[in-house]
């Protein structure tokens, strides 16, 4: 009996994850990892400068400089709706982040942004959001 309860117990502190055995659980979003950084002589660049995104997924972008830089939208396809999102905060110091979620306000296409004061400086990336595969659910 005892030994029962030590099993029981045990099982109780075993965290569930979605789509880890619970059934219709969504899964867990996808994170991918966008990078702000500094690559000295008064260049910035996004790394990586080029991601690929299903709806569902999550862009993470992550401060790695001093100096303020942003997220802002100049080209969407056809059909999004970005809104605010268009233009993300200023990410002012080191180690902050800025999640995005890329939902139904995207659609699949290609993306264009830039950190807005460093455009000029080659700050530029894309972001390519596919449609979800037939039978996919994310």
């Amino acid at each position: 009996m005892i030994f029962k309860l030590a099993i029981l117990a045990s099982l109780a502190f075993i965290p569930q994850q979605p789509g880890n055995g619970n059934p219709g659980a969504p899964p867990a979003p996808r994170v991918l990892e966008v990078h702000l950084v500094d690559k000295g002589g008064g260049q910035w660049r996004f790394e990586p400068a080029a991601i690929q995104a299903a709806p569902g997924d999550m862009v993470r972008f992550i401060q790695d400089d001093i100096v303020p830089h942003n997220v802002e939208f100049k080209k969407a396809p056809s059909g999004a709706k970005l809104g605010a999102a268009k233009m993300g905060p200023f990410l002012l110091q080191k180690g902050a982040t800025y999640d995005l979620a890329i939902d139904g306000r995207f659609a699949p296409g290609e993306y264009a942004f830039v950190c807005t004061p460093h455009e000029m400086m080659g700050m530029k990336a894309t972001l390519t959001v596919v449609a979800p595969q037939d039978g996919e659910e994310r």
